[in-house]
């Protein structure tokens, strides 16, 4: 699993870093800078004469802004969008401060690079371990790193494949029955993005339906100590950092988000998004087909299903989102579907796999 992890990893951030130099852009490009973006004001003045490029850039660049100084929420919030909103997901650029915890420039964006590329290993190495777990091939890990929505993650800055790593470590440790360490990765998953909690939910209602003895474990650690905490991190939030900026509509009417992102794949426009969506979509209806009810990856995938319905053009539809909103869908349907024959149609329960990996000790 860690070769497999740090090659994939290794030529991911290859990957990026040569489309970024092939292509003559700036290293702000990293951060997602946008000459008409957020942070543009603060990236001009770290960044003096650098090409922002003629766009508005995406959320790597509050990232950027954040990390560079986060204890200072009122004066950094100015140069955020949605300030309450991009405080709530404190831990990626936690992260990125802490490697480089003196200001800005290329130093903290070479630190970004460096926690994508960690997240990046980190949740090649947990889906790794959790086909090879279950009787799969470890190859299955370097789909976290390889894939668009994984590519797209590190080329903008940005959070998903973190949360997305520490939902699966956490899943991974609930398997291994070590609780302790599957309830910390939880948390810190849920505040890295709050949608990660879906994953996580969607394990905890897999242990009850596999009627899993450890099911009470399960549902602490992974459902009530990230839920606790997210909860207690959003209010503090909402104390501390005043409310501004404009409201954007992510969630909606079921569907409605799928069909005028299907118009506007149709006529040729932003293809690769609905490409992606096609493949995770398809990947979890097998799946589903041949994993069974009691699998504990069923209600993951249906959870994640029912999310994505309810999100809007703009979340799914073109190629900077798309491909990052449908991946913890593709990734956990495909576990499902390569280890589905060597776990008995994935009919055993969470924390099952214990005995198999010889982690019998619940911590």
């Amino acid at each position: 699993m860690l070769r497999v992890a740090l090659c994939s990893t290794a030529l991911a951030g290859l990957i990026v870093i040569a489309s970024v130099v092939v292509g003559g852009m700036s290293i702000t490009r990293l951060a997602a800078s946008g000459d008409r973006g957020p942070s543009a004001a603060l990236l001009h003045h770290d960044f003096p004469g650098a090409d922002l490029g003629d766009d508005v850039g995406h959320d790597g660049q509050q990232f950027y802004a954040m990390a560079r100084e986060p204890m200072h929420p009122a004066e950094v919030s100015k140069s955020l969008d949605r300030p309450q909103y991009r405080w709530q997901r404190i831990l990626f650029p936690l992260a990125i401060w802490v490697l480089h915890p003196t200001g800005g420039g290329r130093g903290l964006i070479v630190a970004m690079v460096m926690v994508g590329l960690a997240a990046m290993f980190l949740g090649a190495w947990a889906v790794g371990s959790l086909s090879v777990d279950r009787g799969g091939p470890a190859w299955l890990g370097a789909l976290v790193p390889l894939s668009p929505g994984g590519l797209i993650t590190l080329s903008y800055g940005l959070a998903d494949v973190a949360a997305l790593s520490l939902a699966l470590t956490a899943v991974l440790m609930a398997e291994r029955r070590r609780y302790r360490w599957a309830a910390i990765a939880a948390v810190a998953a849920v505040l890295t993005r709050e949608s990660a909690v879906l994953l996580l939910i969607g394990w905890v209602l897999g242990a009850f339906l596999a009627r899993s003895a450890d099911r009470r474990r399960i549902a602490v650690t992974m459902g009530v100590a990230p839920i606790v905490a997210m909860v207690g991190w959003f209010g503090i939030v909402h104390l501390v950092v005043a409310a501004s900026g404009r409201q954007v509509v992510e969630l909606g009417l079921p569907l409605v988000g799928w069909f005028d992102s299907a118009r506007l794949w149709l006529q040729g426009y932003e293809v690769g998004a609905g490409l992606m969506s096609l493949v995770a979509f398809v990947a979890a209806g097998v799946a589903i087909k041949r994993i069974g009810a009691r699998s504990p990856w069923a209600a993951v995938i249906a959870l994640q299903l029912a999310f994505l319905s309810v999100l809007q053009f703009g979340v799914i539809g073109d190629i900077k989102n798309g491909p990052r909103a449908v991946l913890p869908l593709l990734i956990v349907s495909a576990i499902a579907v390569v280890t589905a024959a060597a776990n008995h149609n994935g009919a055993e329960s969470p924390g099952g796999l214990a005995d198999r990996v010889g982690n019998t000790v619940a911590v």
